[in-house]
């Protein structure tokens, strides 16, 4: 795909804590910095209450890869992209978050029957969990309240 000059490019990158990706991101917006492309960076301010590289929201990791991402940004010149955080969640979705703290999840068949509108998030909880552990069949009694799944 040929990239014109002018076009509008966007970049998601949620974690700087995993070098060959934020690495990669930094030479691509690069690159269509140089073809004189526009590049808005969606990235993570360190509002999530939980991230793969940071499962358990430690403080000082969150800190190395805020530093590491503005490191980047540095490099890259910050006047020369738009930078966004891509963690907007509204007090309506919120209210709908909090809602699942209620619901009584003691199988993984209930994990996985877990939906919000079309979004299949118990699915994703479970493909995190796994990814975690490394277990295919992680006994969800003993990590339910452990990994906030």
């Amino acid at each position: 795909m040929e990239i014109d000059s002018g076009s509008r490019i966007l970049i998601y990158s949620p974690f700087a804590n995993w070098p060959f990706h934020f690495e990669t991101e930094l030479e691509l917006i690069e690159k269509f910095l140089v073809k004189g492309c526009r590049v808005t960076l969606l990235r993570c301010s360190g509002k999530l209450p939980t991230c793969e590289p940071n499962p358990y929201h430690q403080e000082s990791i969150c800190r190395l890869c805020k530093s590491r991402n503005a490191a980047g940004i540095k490099w890259i010149g910050k006047s020369r992209i738009e930078i966004k955080d891509f963690y907007h969640v509204s007090k309506l979705q919120n209210a709908e978050v909090d809602k699942l703290y209620n619901i009584k999840i003691s199988s993984l068949k209930d994990l996985t029957k877990l939906e919000i509108g079309t979004s299949q998030i118990g699915l994703a909880a479970l493909s995190s969990t796994i990814s975690l552990l490394r277990d295919p069949n992680p006994e969800i009694n003993k990590h339910i309240k452990t990994y906030s799944i």
